[in-house]
């Protein structure tokens, strides 16, 4: 026989049991069995996985840590990151004619604003 199933959940408030309940059904080729858990062997079932459930637990908030941290860091080495400024401009002003000299990023086009 091969175990099929097995489930243990809380017991609601409308059912007359407290707890956890839970069922088990092992099969094989000359039927299947279903035994009923009650609380207190629910209660061995989980004592043994708890080990397992904390481990994979804790591994789960690991990786989701480290990939925020890792987020994090490209994120401000984007916003750190300078822009390469490598051409030097010259900006006239409409005012009163006089020569400015601005960097402007490379490969980037001066947008002329209309005055």
């Amino acid at each position: 026989m091969k175990l099929k199933s097995l489930t243990i959940r809380e017991a609601q408030s409308y059912e007359k049991k407290s707890g956890y309940i839970g069922q088990i059904i092992f099969a094989g080729p000359l039927g299947k069995v279903e035994i009923q858990v009650n609380d207190t062997l629910s209660q061995r079932i989980l004592r043994e996985c708890a080990a397992e459930i904390v481990a994979a637990s804790r591994e789960v908030a690991e990786h989701l840590t480290a990939h925020i941290i890792e987020q994090i860091a490209i994120e401000e080495e984007e916003l750190i990151e300078p822009l390469p400024l490598d051409e030097v401009v010259e900006d006239k002003t409409p005012d009163d004619n006089t020569v400015e000299e601005k960097l402007v990023p490379s490969g980037e086009d001066e947008e002329e604003i209309p005055f």
